[in-house]
């Protein structure tokens, strides 16, 4: 299980707690730097969420359409997200399940 928060765009995201962002001024090689930052930089990837379900809520008096989104649990409860919520999430195959909302 690992940690993070929910990122919602046009679909929902995990972005899981990466690593800490090397600093230039510990290294001695570049390329061990360089090495870090990939670390970095692959550790906040983005990873669509499974489990929620959109909901559409037409605004009164205007065509837009606001989208808000449910996470299922296991055991069919639903709780609404927000967005930068954090939240605990099992990641398999590239695909995220959101397991907990903190």
């Amino acid at each position: 299980m690992k940690t993070g928060h929910i990122r919602i765009t046009d679909k929902v995201y995990f972005e899981p707690d990466g690593l800490p962002k090397p600093t230039g001024k510990e290294y001695r090689s570049s390329a061990w730097y360089n090495q870090d930052m990939e670390r970095y930089e692959a550790s906040k990837q983005l990873i669509e969420v499974e489990n929620v379900v959109p909901h559409l809520m037409p605004r009164l008096n205007e065509q837009k359409v606001d989208v808000y989104y449910d996470v299922i649990f296991s055991d069919y409860n639903f709780e609404q997200i927000k967005n930068n919520q954090p939240c605990k999430a099992e990641i398999n195959n590239n695909k995220a399940t959101i397991l907990k909302l903190c």
